[in-house]
């Protein structure tokens, strides 16, 4: 049994990706996110995506890639390409396994167009 398993996260985690994905964005809205050293939680920048896929929350690192990309204002983001891809970086004295987002070239598959949305309960992370 894996901890992702027993304790589920409603956010989409580097773990949660087999490898690259590309992507619709449907909205970036502000959500209550909780704070992991307790107190508060705190509103930080969510990107969803078309079809069933978890919601993401947004470092400075991807908005600043995405606001290069498409726009400073996030809600001219919305039906814009994107592709996760999963990545290692160091920080804090400590290799981590991110999210970092990529703006695809040319016609690079759509994964909502390819494959049937996956109900929540058959979702594979």
């Amino acid at each position: 049994m894996k901890q992702s398993d027993v304790f589920p996260s409603k956010w989409l985690k580097a773990e949660d990706l087999a490898g690259p994905l590309t992507a619709r964005i449907a909205d970036v809205r502000l959500d209550a996110v909780k704070n992991p050293e307790g107190g508060e939680d705190q509103e930080k920048p969510v990107l969803l995506l078309d079809g069933s896929f978890k919601p993401m929350i947004l470092n400075v690192t991807n908005w600043k890639t995405l606001a290069k990309a498409y726009g400073e204002d996030s809600d001219t983001w919305i039906g814009k390409r994107v592709t996760l891809l999963k990545t290692e970086v160091d920080a804090f004295g400590e290799t981590h396994t991110v999210i970092r987002l990529r703006i695809p070239e040319g016609k690079t598959p759509v994964a909502t167009e390819a494959i049937e949305p996956v109900p929540e309960t058959e979702m594979p992370f």
